[in-house]
């Protein structure tokens, strides 16, 4: 069943009925494992002020680092316990795993999987809140971040949060920086205006509306185009100063957890570039939303990692055949994104480190 506006849930999550850990129950998660990139990092840094929770790792899909001293071992199988932990800007195809991402993960909305099925009551996620698929409505899919869909929602729970008391003119760089957003508002803006109205219908007191609508210069009037081109460039010179001595374009603004971890021993680190880097970048996120950034709420930065390594596997065809979808689905993969019409990347789990799925039979 599909919701109009996002507002539809708020009574669901407030009473338990639904994504209990993000409000109800948020006092029983440990810590959030992340994303490594900026979408992931605004997210944390949220709920960082409003859950109080810390991130004790990270996950791309391909690498799962995870603190060593939250590394629950599960003393029969070596692996850890992660049902105590929030997924951040990816969804985890497990019943048992608190998630939220946006990544199209459906092919045929009359025909879901059991495996999607299973996690409808933990994991939050957009385009299925909207009933939406690969095969009727690609070109309408989520085109905004998760740390979009996280500032619309907290603030319909949490109105008198002091985290929502931000000027809107230093939020708007990293805001439409994060997931390539301002790209997609002006190659897609039918479907951009379509989204803002599910997340906010268009409340100008909501902060995704405050930023995107009525940022205003320092003389009081509404960003034009000029400044706001100038605005962006500031950010990207910014970008370029904190992450100079880590790579290249590229690198600016997320981790490459393959390359920016070393081993000494069995202990995995940040290196000290990636981590003075990450560190004064967190900062300076922080400081454009007016958020005081805690050190001790990040002690994934600095912490002995304990490392696990997945599998990540590609499909490609010229259009998404059922039993592409299907072959998929049936190696119970962790995490799953359609990234377009004819392609599907998911990982797998050999080593058995996630916890058990539903029914991944088709």
């Amino acid at each position: 069943m599909s919701v109009s506006h996002i507002h539809e849930i708020v009574p669901d999550i407030k009473t338990g009925r639904k994504y209990e850990w993000i409000y109800k129950n948020r006092e029983e998660i440990d810590g959030m494992i992340i994303s490594p990139d900026t979408d992931g990092f605004l997210s944390a840094l949220l709920l960082n002020v409003i859950n109080r929770w810390k991130v004790v790792g990270f996950y791309d899909g391909r690498t799962l680092a995870i603190l060593e001293d939250h590394n629950r071992i599960d003393e029969e199988k070596g692996t850890p316990d992660l049902t105590k932990y929030a997924f951040i800007d990816v969804e985890i195809l497990r019943p048992s795993i608190p998630s939220i991402g946006h990544h199209m993960i459906v092919r045929r909305k009359d025909d879901v999987p059991e495996l999607i099925k299973s996690i409808e009551k933990v994991c939050i996620q957009p385009n299925i809140l909207r009933n939406y698929d690969v095969q009727q409505d690609f070109s309408k899919k989520y085109p905004f971040g998760t740390f979009h869909l996280l500032l619309s929602l907290l603030y319909l729970i949490h109105k008198d949060q002091r985290a929502f008391d931000f000027d809107s003119k230093n939020a708007l760089a990293p805001t439409i920086y994060a997931d390539g957003v301002f790209k997609n508002m002006f190659n897609y803006p039918e479907n951009c205006l379509s989204w803002l109205e599910f997340l906010t219908k268009m409340d100008e007191k909501n902060p995704v509306i405050r930023i995107l609508g009525n940022t205003q210069d320092t003389g009081g009037k509404k960003l034009s185009l000029i400044e706001s081109m100038k605005m962006m460039r500031r950010f990207f010179n910014t970008l370029s100063d904190i992450w100079k001595d880590v790579g290249g374009r590229q690198k600016q603004g997320k981790l490459n957890l393959r390359e920016d971890l070393y081993e000494r021993g069995q202990q995995h680190s940040l290196r000290e570039a990636t981590q003075s880097a990450l560190i004064q970048y967190l900062e300076y996120l922080s400081n454009q939303f007016n958020w005081e950034f805690k050190r001790d709420l990040w002690p994934v930065t600095d912490a002995h990692l304990h490392v696990f390594h997945l599998e990540k596997r590609t499909i490609t065809s010229n259009n998404l055949r059922a039993r592409d979808y299907n072959r998929a689905i049936r190696e119970c993969p962790v995490s799953l994104a359609i990234t377009s019409r004819g392609r599907i990347e998911y990982t797998i789990d050999p080593e058995g480190i996630f916890p058990p799925p539903g029914e991944c039979h088709r």
